[in-house]
This record gives C-alpha cells, structure tokens and sequence, in this order.
C-alpha cells in the first residue's frame, strides 16, 4: 500500500499562524483539458495550496523517518504545532486515524538541513530491463526491494549478465540487487530545487513552516 504525504504552508501573523491559499503550481495541471468543481474538490486545478505532492520515500524519511528510517532525518514527527491555525487543524482532524506522522518544520529548518553533502547508499531488487537501465544511468527507477513468487529467482549481477546475453530458465523472472550512491539533494531534486525556493518567496524563514502528515 502506498503512503501519500499532505503538506501546508502557514505563515506567522501576529500572535497566530494562517494557511496561505492556492499560491503553488499544480505539478499534475494539464492546460489542454477543462478545469471542474466537484464538491469542494477542483479537478484539473492549475493551482494548490500543497507545496508538494509527490511521493518520495527518500523524502518522506528525510522529513520524518517515514517509509525511509535510515535515512538522516529533520525531526522525529512532532505532531501538530500547539498554535497551528485551525485551517490545518479541521483538514487533520479530517483525515482521523488514517493520518499519522504529523509534523512541522520551519523555513528556517529546511534551509539549514545539509542537502548538498548528506548521502546514503540506497539499493533496489530490478529487473533485467531496470539492471540494464541501472548500467547506463546510474539509477534504477524500481521502487522494489523484495520480489515474492514461486516462479522468480533473485540472482548475483555477475548471473544476472550471462541471463541477458544467454537466457534464463523458460518461465522464470529473474531479478538482481543494485546499489549506488545518491546526496539527498539528488534524492529529492524537486523538493530541493522548486519547493523550497517557492517557500522562500513567502517571506522570513522563521515567520514560514510546513505542517504535514502522511496516510497509507
């Protein structure tokens, strides 16, 4: 089952903090198809009011020790500020117990996490077509790391070539384990490079957070 993260942005006003708006840019906007409301949901919205939307374990870990433990993390999930602003707090409380790992960070938090020089190696179990992909770009895009199934093998790299060039047993999947390098910038590019820039623009670093929890 996959795990989905959901993140705002509040801004300190005052003595109270308060959601900002549908300010970002829909990562999934498609300007070639109609935007529509249904209830209170908008499809095909060319704005949101989440900084990020993807899914990205590496992340996940980063910000909270979900999905990735062994990753360096910002913080141990936090729960939810004690002053947050009761937008973010209706929005949790609606998500019940299916939500968890809530946590906040500041502008200022994420600035000063050491993007550029913490690393980790990470590993994957691939496919013949994701070791070849693994070969030429350093990078599998599998997410997998495990592979069940009476008619799969899990094979050495070295048994893994002979299979692409000769043939494997007739009816076998045969898989591999890859390993390789990544700084947690290159983990989590997009966070890095368009999310956190984007909460910049908003204003003092400790006048800015990220409220987030995650469900499966």
């Amino acid at each position: 089952m996959g795990c989905d993260i959901h993140c705002y942005v509040e801004i300190r006003t005052g003595n109270s903090w308060e959601k900002v708006g549908k300010i970002f840019d829909h990562p999934w906007y498609n300007p070639k198809e109609p935007t529509r409301v249904d209830g209170d949901y908008e499809w095909n919205a060319k704005k949101t009011d989440s900084p990020y939307m993807g899914r990205n374990y590496e992340l996940f870990g980063i910000l909270a020790g979900v999905r990735e433990p062994d990753f360096v993390r910002l913080a141990d999930p936090r729960g939810l500020p004690r002053d947050v602003g009761m937008e973010v707090k209706r929005m949790s409380d609606g998500w019940g117990i299916d939500g968890h790992s809530h946590s906040y960070l500041t502008l200022r938090e994420l600035l000063d996490f050491n993007w550029f020089q913490n690393g980790t190696e990470q590993w994957r179990i691939v496919s013949p077509e994701e070791y070849d992909r693994w070969k030429r770009t350093g990078k599998p895009d599998s997410r997998s790391k495990g592979v069940m199934g009476s008619l799969t093998r899990t094979v050495s790299n070295e048994e893994m070539e002979k299979i692409i060039k000769q043939g494997g047993e007739k009816g076998i999947s045969y898989f591999t384990k890859v390993t390789w390098y990544e700084t947690y910038k290159s983990c989590c590019v997009n966070f890095v490079t368009e999310t956190i820039p984007a909460l910049e623009r908003l204003g003092d670093p400790e006048e800015v957070r990220i409220v987030f929890w995650f469900d499966n």
